[in-house]
């Protein structure tokens, strides 16, 4: 590996996302009103804002930047070394701009998915991206200069611009860029990007979206090099099924061995080996699931 492939200290901390905890990004849950202008608002009455928190758990990312650093800002280019993006170029959209602006606003307008992450830092001008949450419900995110936001593969969503009509963001990609959409239909709700972005809850009736993790890769590391991790949920329960399972071999242990005194028994085992006969099989498995990977979201 080169040195120009390794991360640093300074630049994992610059590629972490914003914090939810102290910053905010200004989303909000949209109303049901199909019929006027896609450009506007759409927000409920009273408005129902959504948190960067809600977003970050159904894998949206976003970092808040200063766009007239651009295209020196260190932050920046420590987000494109740690996650990887090796691509990037501009999109101008605007009436002015755009050839084909009316179809190519209407497309992007259209509800679909991609097979890869989906990247943009706005430069200059604003617009909106909505998002489907676990329950299907659409949220629109304002995206303005200096805001970067990242759409997990999978993930139902759509683009338009705001009443300003005109945004200049930058794309960014991991390799060489493929920008095809894939409209929802119930064919696509299959397709291995969707299933791989939520799975069922526990009636099977809705998606409910998995929790995505946003650390980068370790210092030293190349993208693509991490171990996933075990969630910290399954190493709290694999830990608690053995204290329950010590509890309840102490107590076997004890039946076995003065129950044997009591009940003929072709042997009569010391406590050591009454307990062991009830925790070895069940705790090798558990020590086993402990030294496991966690599974991929």
């Amino acid at each position: 590996m080169t040195d120009s492939m390794q991360i640093t200290e300074q630049e994992a901390a610059l590629a972490q996302p914003e914090n939810p905890s102290t910053a905010s990004i200004e989303a909000w849950y949209m109303d049901d009103d199909t019929s006027t202008d896609q450009r506007l608002e759409h927000k409920q009455s009273p408005n129902k804002p959504c948190s960067l928190e809600t977003l970050q758990s159904l894998g949206v990312l976003y970092w808040s930047m200063d766009p007239s650093s651009y295209p020196e800002d260190p932050k920046l280019k420590a987000i494109r070394k740690v996650r990887g993006y090796s691509y990037e170029d501009t999109v101008d959209i605007s009436p002015d701009t755009l050839p084909g602006y009316d179809e190519k606003i209407k497309a992007f307008y259209e509800e679909h998915i991609h097979t890869d992450e989906e990247i943009r830092y706005v430069i200059d001008g604003s617009g909106y991206f909505d998002v489907r949450d676990g329950n299907d419900q659409w949220i629109r995110i304002s995206c303005k200069p200096g805001d970067l936001i990242v759409l997990p593969e999978g993930i139902y969503h759509r683009f338009t611009l705001d009443q300003g009509n005109y945004i200049k963001a930058l794309r960014l990609f991991v390799g060489e860029p493929v920008w095809t959409p894939y409209n929802r239909t119930s064919e696509i709700d299959q397709h291995p990007s969707r299933i791989n972005m939520c799975i069922s809850d526990d009636a099977g009736q809705r998606p409910r979206f998995k929790s995505y993790q946003t650390k980068p890769a370790a210092l030293g590391e190349e993208q693509g090099d991490n171990v996933p991790q075990r969630d910290a949920s399954e190493v709290d329960d694999t830990l608690s099924y053995l204290a329950k399972l010590f509890t309840v071999s102490v107590v076997g242990g004890a039946v076995i061995k003065y129950g044997s005194l009591i009940i003929s028994l072709p042997f009569h085992p010391d406590g050591f080996i009454a307990v062991s006969i009830i925790a070895f099989p069940p705790a090798c498995f558990a020590a086993w699931m402990l030294t496991q990977p966690g599974k991929q979201s």
